[in-house]
């Protein structure tokens, strides 16, 4: 079969497609050619183009062959042949178009055309591009709109039914010839009849007038179907291209689809994990193994060397077993014993909650002290928990500092990726010793907005997925720059975008909390890391001193270079 051809645009707007199910024609074409059966080469391959919102703008139609051109625009033998081979086919699908059944109402709606100028003849044969649009507005019945422009070439009584109202000629007839004066033979003219000859030039010139303005409005529509561009690229690569792309889009949408089934319509909500196969059931009170005691806060650790090491200590997994399962989200430290998450990755949890990570090395309980009373996207979604007895860490500080184009990074334990670790599969027996690497993603903020209920919110190119619910979006100094809390997605168009909760109003939930902290505002200019120093081989020991000389004071040994430590931010009071 040959490449398809490009043949023209159909702009949406003027014409707008007929529906059938609530959708548009278009769509059904594959069942199209599977009804139309031998002649479904009369109809041309719909490709649409659509906005952001899934509106088509236009069609694009391909049809296999090298050369198209209007019916109306070909030579008399040319268009003649065409015009039988139209006939042939109408009178296949004719009848077949006035029967019952899905397949009728498919046919009659693809062979309602805007004007002559959708019959085209592609190397000798006709092609129908733009079948199934009509005027917008238009109201009339199936067999009226077929007889509106292929009535001429329908078989038997319908080539017999009117047009629309309007009476104009269809644009593929030729003009009318004018008429034939009478001979010499007729009549002698007399002096009576001298006006005859006059009248006679005068109705030849109206029509041939007439006969000049339907050919130049003929030629002008069809001078406006074809493309106005030069053809600088190959149609047929630029074709193959667009249908691996719409291969590759359909693959994304299922993606998204498996997400949005997974995320249960709200991507917000705490993950529910269901029982690895050949498992028993979940525990129904975590930690499932004893703990020690809870022992007393330690001090503040001193500052990690690097911003990784910072987010391991202070970034938690938050879990408890709801009602369908084991629920987990993200939290951080942002005091000794206090540590923030999202209000709804608690709210379905019924039995013990905890926190837990490798730097802590165990589960601690954990209590909601505060939460928001709302837990849906686009609203204040914040909750505190309290911890005691965990040992010495660094919490991290917040910031206001947020620009559009700002590095980010978020950390957190989205399930899509703990969840093929074999240690988290632990996790889900019970043993929360055995904790996943922290997951890490970089970005950029994209934009600050304010949503319909007052939350300032910046969507951000992090990605981010259900676990990451209440973590950290931090900038490179490891300032809280956001709290990582829904995604919005598109599946139709697969698009995703994160969100964070911008730390202003984090701020303002803390402050109703009773809990004073002091972000810091300052431009972020992270600290070099200090370079390792090199390994000093080994060597003999080192000689003894030589002995004082009486009146000499001893040698005072020098100090070794110290490493600048990079300064700690203010952290939370």
């Amino acid at each position: 079969m040959a490449a398809p051809h490009f043949l023209l645009q159909t702009p949406v707007g003027s014409v707008v497609p007929v529906e059938l199910g609530g959708q548009a024609v278009q769509a059904r074409f594959a069942d199209l050619q599977r009804a139309a059966g031998a002649q479904a080469g009369l109809f041309a391959e719909p490709v649409a183009t659509r906005d952001a919102t899934g509106a088509i703008l236009s069609f694009a139609w391909y049809a296999p062959g090298t050369e198209a051109q209007p019916l109306s625009s070909l030579g008399q033998p040319q268009r003649a042949a065409a015009e039988s081979q139209l006939r042939a086919a109408l009178a296949d699908l004719a009848p077949r178009a006035q029967g019952s059944g899905g397949d009728a109402a498919l046919i009659a709606a693809a062979l309602a055309l805007p004007n002559s100028s959708a019959v085209l003849v592609v190397d000798g044969r006709p092609v129908l591009a733009g079948w199934g649009l009509v005027p917008a507005g238009d109201t009339r019945d199936a067999a009226t709109r077929i007889a509106a422009v292929l009535g001429p070439f329908l078989p038997g009584p319908a080539s017999a039914t009117p047009a629309a109202p309007r009476a104009t000629p269809t644009r593929s007839a030729p003009p009318p010839p004018p008429p034939v004066l009478p001979t010499a033979t007729a009549a002698p003219i007399g002096p009576r009849r001298f006006w005859l000859v006059p009248a006679a030039i005068a109705i030849a010139l109206v029509f041939l007038a007439l006969g000049f303005w339907l050919g130049w409005k003929l030629l002008a529509e069809a001078v406006a179907n074809r493309p106005q561009t030069a053809e600088f690229v190959d149609r047929d690569r630029v074709r193959q291209a667009i249908e691996l792309q719409r291969r590759a889009n359909e693959g994304l949408a299922e993606e998204v689809e498996r997400a949005r089934r997974a995320a249960e319509g709200n991507v917000c909500q705490a993950t529910p994990l269901t029982t690895p196969p050949g498992r028993g059931p979940l525990p129904q009170d975590l930690p499932a193994r004893p703990t020690p005691p809870a022992t007393p806060d330690a001090p503040l650790a001193p500052r990690p060397n690097n911003l990784l090491q910072l987010l391991d200590q202070s970034v938690v997994l938050v879990a408890g077993p709801g009602r369908d399962g084991l629920s987990i989200g993200t939290g951080f430290f942002i005091a000794p014993g206090v540590v923030v998450t999202n209000a709804h990755v608690v709210a379905d949890v019924t039995g013990q909650l905890v926190i837990a990570s490798r730097h802590l090395g165990r589960a601690f309980p954990a209590q909601v002290t505060r939460r928001t009373p709302q837990a849906r996207p686009g609203e204040p979604d914040f909750a505190l928990l309290s911890v005691s007895g965990v040992p010495s860490l660094t919490p991290l500080t917040l910031t206001r500092q947020a620009q559009r184009l700002d590095e980010v990074i978020a950390a957190g334990y989205p399930a899509a990726i703990v969840q093929n670790d074999a240690r988290f599969q632990a996790v889900l027996r019970g043993e929360m010793s055995q904790m996943p690497e922290l997951v890490v993603t970089d970005g950029r903020i994209s934009a600050i907005q304010t949503l319909a209920s007052g939350l300032v919110a910046m969507p951000h190119s992090a990605n981010i997925s259900p676990g990451n619910s209440g973590g950290p979006l931090v900038d490179r100094c490891g300032r809280v720059a956001g709290v990582n809390t829904f995604n919005h997605i598109n599946a139709q168009l697969a698009e995703r975008v994160s969100y964070a909760q911008k730390t202003d109003a984090l701020l303002a939930f803390l402050r109703e909390a009773g809990i004073s902290v002091e972000p810091v505002d300052s431009a972020c200019a992270p600290t070099p890391e200090p370079a390792a120093a090199p390994a000093t081989p080994p060597s003999t020991p080192p000689a003894a001193p030589p002995a004082a000389t009486p009146g000499t004071p001893p040698a005072t040994p020098a100090p070794a270079p110290a490493t600048p430590a990079p300064p700690a931010p203010t952290r939370t009071r």
